[in-house]
């Protein structure tokens, strides 16, 4: 199991980016008081614009063989590799903490590692928003129960910790955000030993997540979804035998069940999980030990390509 603390158009493009920050003060697993930190609008949904994230997934070509990212591995193991939606930010952990590092274009290298700023707690999982405005961490020794940090500068998250209700019942993990964050994927370890697979759903970034839901059409046995911010294209570790590899699910609408599961074209003989995708669809994160990295378990990156 990882330690983690995750189109077509223009239009799409802007329904991911057109976000607004909120500020939560905590009184316990319960109550929460929300602020709005600014004034834009939130992302759009389907009921903002029918059909924007209700069409046919693309037809991207295959993976390409997937490579270390040399400057951010170490002797540690890196796990839990997630990418923000525009791919150019990266945060993770290692055995050491739990870091970030930033790049200027998705083909430049990343910067020198640092410290989640603000982030003290030993991570068991995490995911952050495109914006960088919003955190979600489980600690561990919570009890899985996950926590929210809202920002007021990007990727600097020493605000309040709130804790999330409609999520701790269900000890919601392997977070991952869509649809603009309005949407939020994870799983649960309550039906199976491994993990189904759920969503949950809100009005608004000011708004709380209501509780999970079971996707019924995806078996129980899958941890750490990845899915696009349409939400028809899904990719989700799974264990064969005694190694964790990557199978990927499509579906032709929001409205429709998810596909068989297949493998991914360049699944090896060692762990591959955790993975993260970008909003575009063509940059895959996920951790790795297979021959060839820095320490047991590094950051490894493939990439597609999508029309």
């Amino acid at each position: 199991m990882a330690q983690r603390l995750g189109h077509d158009g223009e239009m799409r493009c802007v329904a991911i980016f057109l976000v607004a920050g909120v500020a939560a003060y905590s009184t316990g697993c319960g109550r929460s008081d929300f602020a709005r930190l600014s004034d834009s609008s939130p992302p759009l949904d389907a009921t903002d614009a029918p059909g924007l994230f209700d069409s046919a997934p693309r037809s991207c070509g295959a993976w390409r063989t997937p490579t270390p990212i040399a400057e951010l591995n170490t002797s540690n193991d890196e796990r839990g590799g997630v990418l923000t939606g525009d791919g150019l930010t990266l945060i993770w952990t290692s055995a050491t903490g739990s870091f970030i590092a930033h790049r200027t274009n998705r083909s430049s290298p990343f910067t020198s590692p640092v410290p989640i700023p603000g982030i003290v707690e030993d991570i068991f999982e995490h995911v952050v928003s495109a914006d960088g405005l919003e955190y979600f961490f489980t600690p561990k020794g919570n009890n899985d129960c996950p926590v929210r940090i809202v920002a007021t500068t990007p990727f600097v998250f020493d605000g309040p910790r709130e804790l999330m209700p409609s999520f701790c019942t269900l000890r919601f993990t392997g977070m991952t955000f869509a649809n603009g964050g309005l949407a939020m994927y994870g799983n649960s370890p309550l039906v199976s030993n491994y993990g189904a697979v759920y969503r949950a759903s809100r009005a608004s970034r000011d708004s709380n997540f209501a509780n999970p839901v079971l996707i019924d059409s995806l078996p129980n046995d899958l941890g750490f979804v990845a899915v696009t911010p349409d939400e028809l294209e899904l990719i989700a570790e799974r264990k064969v035998g005694l190694q964790l590899q990557l199978f990927a699910s499509k579906r032709a609408s929001t409205t429709a069940p998810w596909s068989a599961l297949a493998p991914m074209t360049f699944a090896s003989a060692f762990d591959d999980e955790d993975a993260s995708i970008t909003d575009d669809g063509t940059e895959l994160v996920f951790d790795s030990n297979r021959p060839g990295g820095t320490g047991g378990y590094d950051l490894y990156r493939t990439t597609r390509t999508c029309p």
